[in-house]
C-alpha cells in the first residue's frame, strides 16, 4: 500500500479579456497572479504584490481531448486494474466545470470527461478478451443537502438514501444501480439523469449548476483462469460540483438565493475537511454535510484522486480565481492509499480455498509417492471407517491388538485415533455406570472372542461336581423357571436348609397345571421345574442322588414324570427297531426343540415312494435328555 497525493491541474476558461497580472510559468506547473497596488494607500504600503502557485499542470486554451488525457487518462485506467478513483471539477459559477465534464451535446469533438471515459472503459473492455468485466452506473444528485437518485423511477428527495462508510468503503444505501453492456447503453443513461439535474439562469451563466452531480461508474473484473474465485471490483466517480457564487455579482434572491446558501455552505464545510486532512487533525469533521460524506474515499482513503480546478481569468473574477487557487494548493497536499480491491463474496472465498486444498492435497500425494510411504488418505474418516477403528481401539485396550496396528500414517489419522479413544472410554464409562457388561467384557465381544460365551457357561452342564464328590453338574437355572413347591415336598416348612424352595419365585409364576412351563432348548441349562432345587439348593453333606431318587418314588409330580419317561424310553426303542428292519428301508432320526418339547422325527423311503413320516413329541427335561443321549451313544 503506497500513499500519493492528490493530483491538482489548473484549466482556464478562454476570453478575449484576460486578467494581465496573471502569468503562467513555461513549465506549464506554476501560475502567478499579481497585484496592484493602491496608491490612496500612501507611500508606506505593506499590500500583497503577488502569489505564486505550483500544481501538476496547468492548462490554458486546450482542448477537450488534451485535457482528458492529461487530467484523466491515468486514472480510467487505474480503474480497470481494480484501484478507485476520483476526478473532481472545483471553480466558481460560469468558470466552465460543467463543460470540462459533460462537455457540449451537441458537439462531439466538444465532448467532456464523462463521455471519454465512458467511451475509453469499454474500448479496453472490448481490447482485454481474457478478461469478464461488468458494468453498472449510477447518478446521483445533492439539492440543498437532499440526496436524489436520476436513474430511479422517481427521482424526487427519498429518505431512504443515504451515506454509510466503514474503515475501507463509502457507499450511497439505496442508490440505483444500472448494469451496462456497452457505451451507448451508458450514454444513454448519462444524458437521461442529466435532464432532471437543476440549473437555472444568473447574471454570469445561463446554465448554472444549482447542485452538486455525482456520475459513478462500477466495474467488476475476473480473469479467465480465475473467474470463479477471484474478482476485482473499482469505482470511478465523476464529480461535478456546483459553483461557488457571490450574490452580489449575481443578483440572486428568492429560492436562488436559498440554493446558492446552501451551495457556498457545502462548500465550506469540504474546505474544512480538507485543511483538517492537510493538518493531519485527529478528527475530520465528514459528516457535516452529504457532499463531504460521499466524498471521503476520495479526499483521503482508498482512491486516486485528481481535482481540476477550473479558472475564470478576468480583472473581476481576481478574487474568487485567488480563492479557487488557494483551495487547490490546500488540496494537493492530501494524501490517499489506493489499492487493488477483491470481492469479499463468500462464494468467491469459498471456491479459492477449495482450489487451495485440492492443490495442497496433490503435493501431498506426490510427497508420499516419491518417498515411498504408499497411498495415504487425507479424507474424511466415512462411518464404516470410523466405527473399524473404534473396534480396533477397544482390542488394542483389551490386549489382543498391537500398537503398531494403530494408524499414524498422517495427522488426520491420529486425530481420528484420538476421538475413537474418548468414543470408546466414554461407552465404558456408561457401561460401568449402569451396571452392564464391564470393559472387558466389551472389549472380548467387539474383538470377536469367545471369551463372553465361555464365561456364560460357567458351571453349566459337563462341568464335574467336586464339592460332592459324586455326579455331576446339569446346569443352573434361571430365577424365574424355579417350579411352584409342592405341597407334600419334604422340607417344605421354612427354615429347611434342604428345602427346594430355598429361593425366591419370579413374580406371575403359575403353579403346575394352570400354565404350562417354557422348557429350555435342547442344549441349555435343565428345567428346575423337574428337579425341584437348584445346584446351590441343597446343602453339603446330603447326597444329591438320595433327594433324585426320592423325588421320583415319593413326590406324585415325580412319579408322573417317571412313568411318562418309561414309556417314551419303551416307544424310542420300538422305533430305533423299526429303522434297522431290513435293507430294503433307509431312514434318518432328528431331534428338534420346539415350544418346549423334543421332537423326534423317523422317516423311512422306500425304493419309490414315501410309505411313513412318525413324529414323537418328548418333553424336555434333564433325565429326558440324558436318556436320548445315552441310548443314541449305544445304538452307535
Amino acid at each position: 500500500m503506497k500513499k500519493s497525493h492528490v493530483k491538482v491541474f489548473v484549466r482556464t476558461r478562454p476570453t478575449a479579456r484576460v486578467y494581465e497580472g496573471l502569468k503562467i510559468d513555461k513549465d506549464g506547473e506554476s501560475i502567478t497572479i499579481t497585484f496592484p497596488k493602491e496608491e490612496s494607500l500612501g507611500f508606506i504600503n505593506n499590500q500583497l504584490a503577488n502569489l505564486t502557485f505550483k500544481y501538476d499542470g496547468v492548462l490554458e486554451n486546450v482542448s477537450q481531448d488534451i485535457v482528458y488525457n492529461i487530467c484523466a487518462q491515468e486514472a480510467v485506467d487505474s480503474v480497470l486494474s481494480g484501484y478507485n478513483a476520483t476526478i473532481i471539477c472545483y471553480g466558481q459559477t460560469g468558470a466552465g466545470k460543467t463543460f470540462t465534464m459533460s462537455g457540449d451535446a451537441h458537439n462531439y469533438a466538444h465532448r467532456g470527461v464523462i463521455p471519454r471515459a465512458l467511451h475509453h472503459v469499454f474500448r479496453e473492455i472490448d481490447l482485454r478478451t481474457d478478461r469478464l468485466y461488468k458494468v453498472h452506473v449510477s447518478y446521483m444528485e445533492i439539492y440543498n443537502e437532499a440526496l436524489y437518485d436520476l436513474l430511479s423511477d422517481k427521482p424526487a428527495a427519498s429518505d431512504s438514501l443515504s451515506v454509510l462508510d466503514d474503515a475501507s468503503n463509502t457507499v450511497v444505501r439505496g442508490l440505483t444501480k444500472v448494469e451496462v453492456h456497452n457505451e451507448e447503453e451508458a450514454l444513454s443513461h448519462f444524458f437521461l439523469g442529466s435532464q432532471g439535474r437543476s440549473t437555472a439562469v444568473n447574471v454570469l451563466n445561463s446554465n448554472s449548476s444549482r447542485s452538486h452531480l455525482l456520475f459513478s461508474l462500477y466495474v467488476e473484473m475476473r480473469t479467465s483462469a480465475e473467474a470463479s474465485e477471484r474478482a476485482l471490483i473499482s469505482k470511478l466517480h465523476l464529480v461535478d460540483l456546483a459553483g461557488s457564487e457571490r450574490t452580489k455579482k449575481t443578483n440572486a434572491s428568492g429560492e436562488q438565493l436559498r440554493e446558492a446558501s446552501c451551495i457556498n455552505k457545502s462548500l465550506t464545510f469540504l474546505e474544512q475537511v480538507v485543511n483538517a486532512l492537510a493538518r493531519k487533525d485527529t478528527h475530520v469533521p465528514f459528516r457535516q454535510s452529504k457532499l463531504t460524506a460521499a466524498l471521503r474515499d476520495a479526499l483521503g482513503g482508498n482512491c486516486k484522486t485528481v481535482m481540476i480546478a477550473n479558472l475564470w481569468p478576468e480583472a473581476m473574477h481576481v478574487d474568487e480565481c485567488v480563492s479557487t487557487l488557494r483551495f487547490a494548493s490546500r488540496a494537493r497536499c492530501l494524501e490517499t492509499e489506493a489499492v487493488v480491491n477483491e470481492s469479499d463474496d463468500p462464494g468467491l472465498a469459498l471456491h479459492k480455498a477449495e482450489r487451495q486444498i485440492r492443490e495442497l492435497k496433490q503435493e501431498l500425494a506426490m510427497r508420499d509417492m516419491l518417498s515411498g510411504r504408499g497411498r495415504v488418505v487425507y479424507e474424511d474418516l466415512s462411518a464404516g471407517e470410523q466405527l473399524e477403528l473404534q473396534h480396533l481401539v477397544t482390542r488394542y485396550l483389551s490386549g489382543t491388538a498391537e500398537l503398531d496396528e494403530l494408524p499414524v500414517d498422517s495427522l488426520k489419522h491420529i486425530r481420528e485415533t484420538y476421538k475413537a479413544f474418548r468414543v470408546v472410554a466414554g461407552a465404558w464409562a456408561t457401561a460401568a455406570a449402569t451396571g452392564h457388561a464391564g470393559p472387558q467384557q466389551n472389549a472380548a465381544s467387539l474383538s470377536g472372542g469367545q471369551g463372553s460365551m465361555l464365561d456364560s457357561d460357567a458351571g453349566g452342564v459337563g462341568d464335574v461336581d467336586t464339592s460332592q464328590g459324586a455326579g455331576f453338574c446339569i446346569g443352573t437355572a434361571p430365577q424365574q423357571a424355579r417350579p411352584a413347591a409342592s405341597a407334600g415336598a419334604p422340607g417344605h416348612s421354612g427354615g429347611s436348609t434342604g428345602s427346594f424352595a430355598s429361593t425366591p419365585r419370579a413374580p406371575g409364576h403359575q403353579q403346575h397345571g394352570q400354565q404350562q412351563q417354557k422348557q429350555q432348548p435342547f442344549g441349555q441349562p435343565a428345567d428346575q421345574q423337574v428337579l425341584g432345587f437348584s445346584a446351590g439348593g441343597v446343602s453339603g453333606g446330603v447326597d444329591r442322588n438320595a433327594w433324585f431318587s426320592k423325588y421320583k418314588h415319593s413326590i406324585p409330580q415325580g412319579r408322573r414324570q417317571s412313568d411318562i419317561l418309561k414309556q417314551q424310553q419303551q416307544q424310542v426303542a420300538e422305533l430305533k427297531q423299526q429303522i434297522k428292519v431290513g435293507p430294503a428301508h433307509s431312514g434318518t432320526v432328528s431331534f428338534k426343540a420346539f415350544d418346549g418339547a423334543l421332537s423326534l422325527s423317523s422317516t423311512h423311503m422306500h425304493a419309490h415312494t414315501l410309505q411313513q413320516q412318525e413324529t414323537l413329541c418328548l418333553p424336555v427335561n434333564a433325565t429326558a435328555c440324558l436318556a436320548l443321549l445315552q441310548m443314541c451313544s449305544h445304538s452307535d
